[in-house]
């Protein structure tokens, strides 16, 4: 890339200026006018621009100067790495769009010229589309692609989870059998690892897949784990995932004081996991949805017995 033009650097300052102040929109617009600066003196160069003013175009929501920016991007220069970056971000202004299609068809296209670790994360992105698109199966082949090439460039933990996504997208497939041993090789690598975060997510699709199986035994020992560990990882989602989970097998068990109680324990433990406010949003919803179901006289009948239990737990009582 030659030297930038003096106006060119100017209003590149005046597109960081921007961003700093909080406007990609305009940083855009600033990166735009810079890139026509360099015209076709300097191809890679205006390319370069253009696809650093796409990506604050999607920030900015203005998704079509976006996919113009990153087009022209494409079309500017022959430099592959600078042509694979306009692929990507074309692919996330279609995924952002809700076409996956094209998203992954722009990912296909960068595949080819991506280093080993490049390639692996492009794999990632491809394998999550093509699942949102239902095609299984092209999602199990580039979610294993991925995790073979990070696993091969060092990147392990990341290859667990890449594995465990590939165990969700076997499992869509009608593949239980083929994703309960992905899973289990999974927690088998993160044990090793004592990973955590890794483990309440490998027994959320293992409790995924009891649950398709109708063993809610064993779902229900899996989301127990995967609460644990939840926890242990200071992870909310997948607490907040098992804990619903723990309290949709209660109820269909019957056991409303526990379905209850699930949830109860988690707006506190995501209160201290997240803040008050936040742990109330994330729980609050779920409660409202069993008093919705149940019945208010059901739902506070079901309250009243957690906390007598609650009560008699701490006096050395047996519950009512």
């Amino acid at each position: 890339m030659s030297a930038t033009p003096p106006v060119a650097a100017g209003l590149v300052r005046l597109a960081n200026q921007a961003l700093e102040a909080g406007d990609p929109s305009t940083a855009a617009e600033r990166l735009v006018e810079a890139a026509d600066v360099h015209g076709s003196t300097d191809p890679r160069g205006r390319a370069v621009l253009l696809s650093q003013a796409a990506v604050l175009f999607r920030l900015a929501d203005r998704a079509d100067d976006a996919a113009t920016a990153a087009r022209t991007a494409w079309d500017t220069t022959a430099d592959v790495g600078t042509r694979r970056a306009a692929a990507v971000e074309l692919s996330e202004v279609a995924r952002s769009s809700g076409d996956p299609d094209t998203a992954a068809a722009w990912l296909y296209r960068a595949l080819p010229s991506a280093d080993p670790v490049g390639r692996a994360r492009i794999l990632v992105k491809l394998a999550n589309l093509e699942a949102a698109a239902g095609r299984f199966t092209a999602a199990v082949r580039a979610g294993e692609e991925a995790a073979g090439a990070l696993e091969g460039t060092g990147h392990a933990g990341e290859a667990v989870r890449v594995r465990l996504e590939l165990g969700g997208a076997l499992l869509a497939a009608g593949d239980p059998a083929r994703a309960t041993f992905v899973v289990e090789q999974c927690l088998a690598a993160a044990r090793a690892r004592d990973d955590a975060a890794a483990l309440a997510e490998g027994h959320l699709v293992a409790m995924a897949i009891a649950l398709r199986r109708g063993d809610d035994v064993r779902a229900g020992a899996a989301a127990a784990s995967a609460r644990a560990e939840a926890l242990r990882a200071g992870s909310a989602v997948p607490y907040l995932a098992a804990a619903a989970a723990q309290a949709r097998l209660a109820e269909t068990a019957g056991d409303r004081v526990g379905a209850y109680g699930s949830l109860a324990v988690a707006w506190v433990t995501l209160g201290d996991l997240v803040g008050r406010e936040a742990g109330r949003a994330m729980v609050e919803p779920l409660l409202l949805d069993l008093r919705q179901g149940w019945g208010a006289g059901a739902f506070d009948q079901a309250r009243s017995a957690y906390e007598d239990r609650r009560r008699a737990a701490r006096e050395g009582r047996p519950s009512r």
